[in-house]
């Protein structure tokens, strides 16, 4: 049986409120060298589950779970953190790694939140994510590589949301999947752009 509370849906409308607002300021800030398709384009891959017939979790196996991604969002903020590098500061696509960077700090802290809202603890690792992108040196082939880090992310989420039953989890990390959608398209039309570029 689910046990939420007013104040526990309350917070899951603020938090998705919160990711939708940043969502809107990454289409407009900066200007896309290409424009994006729709994240509808992914949905084949992440179609809707229902949890009402599913078997919940137990809470402490949402921690886990909860640490998990936490281990991976920091390690994708740290590989966004290397990959600005590689690009002029305030070009369009730096400005664009930018905003993936900043989702991948901000998921961090909401999910320490979800943890210890758990009363659990977080994890202070780093996803093993960082140590495989880093070395790839080719600026399209990083983009690709961290995207398959964000598919990741975005199944592992899809794939858990049935069996977790606190209502203010799964509206957090639901925000977070379509959050990640956003940055994956974003991505991939920055990829596809530099390629153009490097062939041209």
């Amino acid at each position: 049986m689910r046990n939420s509370t007013v104040t526990d849906g309350a917070g899951a409308m603020a938090e998705r409120s919160e990711i939708d607002t940043r969502r809107d300021k990454h289409r407009s800030d900066p200007p896309e060298p290409r424009a994006y398709s729709s994240p509808a384009c992914y949905a084949h891959e992440f179609a809707a589950s229902g949890a009402a017939d599913s078997p919940g979790i137990e809470t402490g196996e949402v921690v886990a779970l909860l640490n998990v991604l936490l281990e991976a969002e920091r390690a994708g903020a740290k590989v966004l953190a290397a990959f600005l590098a590689d690009h002029e500061r305030d070009t369009p696509a730096w400005k664009q790694l930018a905003a993936v960077q900043r989702d991948e700090a901000k998921n961090c802290a909401i999910l320490i939140d979800l943890i210890q809202r758990l009363n659990g603890a977080p994890s202070e690792r780093t996803g093993g994510f960082l140590e495989k992108a880093l070395p790839i040196a080719d600026r399209v082939e990083r983009l690709r590589f961290l995207n398959r880090g964000q598919r990741w992310v975005a199944r592992k989420i899809h794939e858990s949301l049935p069996y977790i039953e606190q209502e203010f989890v799964r509206g957090a990390l639901f925000a977070m999947q379509e959050s990640h959608l956003l940055n994956i398209e974003a991505c991939d039309a920055l990829a596809e752009t530099l390629d153009s570029d490097k062939k041209s």
